[in-house]
């Protein structure tokens, strides 16, 4: 699809009490099912709302019938490697696994308000790139608020280096407050920009701007404000907050 609008979508209510390996609940899945290999361009997307997209709790847990973590999204930017330029504006979530999912590059989101995420309220994969991220408020993690990794090495995906993403004017309170409800993770910062500290064939996130992030938590589950965890260069961080535990990434 190219260009066109989509508004006012509800997505509310659906929980999986079945165990399905490989697969999660997504309220917005783009270019999940490519024809052809070609992906979704300049869309807009606006008046966005999404509640109680969650796995059923007895799920989670160890065991080769078990979810690790709340596989549901929001919305999942599906197209790794491709410049997508969506814009996305006016978003409400309470209670999913991660809001977005994000693995393509220009797009614009806007006025986000991201309540209780379960896993990461908004994440960078795949080499994501050139994406402005701005006026987003998040009440609620278990683990980053904002998180950017390359997932290198992926079969069928190009590795690609995550860059030039820039954040602006976001807000997280009760960073980690959730992490209880996950299993098998460890905390993370509140902002976790995550390398492989320079290893072979690395493509470790590089020059990205987090600019007027401010974030608070406490607990066990929010042990920084911000880690570059073995990041590339040019990382930028100008924000602030307050952490529960005296430690640096």
């Amino acid at each position: 699809m190219t260009g066109g609008r989509v508004f006012g979508v509800n997505c509310h209510d659906f929980n999986p009490t079945v165990f399905v390996a490989n697969t999660q609940a997504t309220c917005i899945d783009i270019d999940g099912n490519r024809v052809g290999g070609l992906g979704s361009t300049r869309i807009d997307f606006s008046n966005i709302r999404g509640r109680n997209i969650l796995i059923a709790r007895g799920l989670i847990g160890p065991g080769p019938r078990q979810f690790t973590v709340q596989q549901t999204d929001l919305m999942t930017l599906g197209t790794p490697g491709g410049w997508t330029g969506f814009t996305i504006r006016d978003v409400q979530v309470d209670g999913v696994g991660e809001p977005f999912d994000i693995w393509s590059d220009g797009n614009r989101i806007t006025d986000v308000v991201i309540r209780n995420a379960y896993v990461r309220a908004i994440s960078l994969k795949y080499g994501a790139r050139q994406n402005v991220i701005s006026h987003v408020r998040i009440d609620g993690t278990a683990l980053a608020g904002l998180f950017i990794s390359p997932m290198r090495h992926v079969p069928g995906v190009a590795d690609r280096y995550p860059e030039r993403n820039v954040f602006s004017d976001v807000v997280i309170a009760h960073a980690g407050a959730l992490i209880d409800d996950i299993y098998g993770n460890s905390p993370e910062g509140a902002v976790q920009v995550q390398g492989s500290n320079g290893a072979p064939g690395s493509f470790d996130p590089r020059d990205n701007t987090f600019d007027g992030v401010r974030a608070t938590g406490s607990g066990r589950g929010f042990p920084w404000v911000f880690v570059s965890q073995d990041a590339g260069p040019g990382n930028v961080f100008r924000g602030e907050g307050a952490a529960s535990a005296a430690a640096s990434g």
